[in-house]
Parts: structure tokens; C-alpha cells; sequence
């Protein structure tokens, strides 16, 4: 009767962080908590939270345990290679399918722009620029990089900024080098884009896939 009692406890939970995700995304969920949610997926029935935990405690981050060698992820109490296994394909599968997942899922959060900026990290060289399209209250539309080349004024880049965000709000993404975007040059751009009808949401520059506001430097 209490093994029965602790299932259906256990089952109340599970269902409750799903109604939270499907409600509002993973935006008020703690990183043990989106940890917490994907483990559902490969171990059944026993409480998961003391799991996430152990992984964040170990490995610092979502990012890092969706990223940790299979066999480290093993080391964890209570992780198999079922749930290792999970845990691995996350990542990869996100990053393969990015813009997909975000057309269907639609509202941009902070943690969707994490993401997205990983995927750019990963397949642009540094010095590269990028844009995240958005729709009316920021729906995702779409990511595209912007082809520069040496030389390239801040007309230069605002005219590509207009011709692929034309109608739409953007971010500006910059991978890694600091001195392409000032807070000033931004400014300019938000104006000069403007005029193109393609508005700036903010420019943010990745560094360890960390995204760092321009106006926040």
C-alpha cells in the first residue's frame, strides 16, 4: 500500500511538470528541473529529482551534463545506461533540428535563445554574424547568417539586415569577437534598420556559449 502510495505521488509530479512545461516552456524551470523533466523519459516510476540534482552538482549545468562523456554520466547513483544514452541525444538532436523546433514551438524564451545560440557557436567561424528572425510578440521564424567580408561597412551589414528581416524583429548575433559590434555601432544599426522596417530586439555576443547583451558590456 505505501510502494502504491509513492507511485501515485510520484505520477502526480511527473504530471504537473509536464503541465508547467506545456504551459509556459522551460523558462521558470530550474536547471535540475529541465533535468528532472527529461529523465521522466528513462526511469520510470522513482522520484528523478535527487538524480537532477546529483548531475548539476557534478557537472554545473544543463548544457554540460547533455554534453558529459557517456561514461562519466554512468558515475551518477541512480543513472543507467538507458538514461545516459537519453541524456546524450538531446543535445545533438536539438542542434540538428533547431529551426524546426522552434517553428513549432513558436514563443521565443531565454532558454530557446540559449539554444539557438549554441547551434550557432557550433557551425559558424568566430568573427560571424547572425540573425534571429522573429514574428509578432517575438514568435521564432527563423535563423540566418549574414555573409561578411573584409571591409564590410555598417551599411554594408545593415542592408543585408534589411534584406533578410525585412517586416520582422531580429537579433543580432556575433560570435566571439567583441570589437565587431559596439554599443554605438548597434545603435546605429537599430536606427538605419528601422528605416527598413527590420527591428532590433538587442545584439548579443557569444563567448563559451555564453550570450552577452552589447548594451550589457
Amino acid at each position: 500500500m505505501a510502494e502504491e502510495k509513492r507511485k501515485n505521488i510520484h505520477a502526480g509530479h511527473r504530471s504537473r511538470m509536464r503541465e508547467r512545461f506545456m504551459n509556459g516552456g522551460l523558462d521558470s524551470f530550474e536547471p535540475h528541473e529541465v533535468l528532472e523533466l527529461l529523465l521522466f523519459e528513462y526511469i520510470p516510476v522513482v522520484n528523478t529529482n535527487p538524480h537532477a540534482h546529483a548531475l548539476i552538482e557534478r557537472f554545473g549545468s544543463v548544457k554540460n551534463v547533455l554534453t558529459a562523456p557517456y561514461e562519466e554520466l554512468l558515475k551518477i547513483p541512480g543513472i543507467g545506461p538507458a538514461a545516459a544514452e537519453g541524456l546524450r541525444s538531446v543535445y545533438p538532436f536539438m542542434s540538428e533540428q533547431i529551426c524546426e523546433f522552434f517553428r513549432k514551438q513558436g514563443l521565443l524564451t531565454h532558454t530557446d535563445l540559449a539554444f539557438l545560440a549554441d547551434w550557432f557557436m557550433d557551425h559558424v567561424p568566430a568573427g560571424s554574424m547572425g540573425l534571429i528572425l522573429c514574428g509578432n510578440e517575438r514568435r521564432f521564424l527563423n535563423f540566418v547568417y549574414l555573409y561578411g567580408k573584409p571591409g564590410d561597412t555598417l551599411l554594408d551589414i545593415a542592408g543585408q539586415i534589411v534584406r533578410a528581416a525585412r517586416g520582422t524583429s531580429y537579433y543580432l548575433l556575433v560570435k566571439e569577437d567583441f570589437s565587431l559590434i559596439t554599443r554605438e555601432n548597434a545603435q546605429i544599426l537599430r536606427q538605419v534598420t528601422g528605416r527598413g522596417r527590420a527591428y532590433m530586439l538587442d545584439v548579443f555576443v557569444l563567448e563559451g556559449y555564453h550570450p552577452t547583451s552589447i548594451y550589457d558590456i
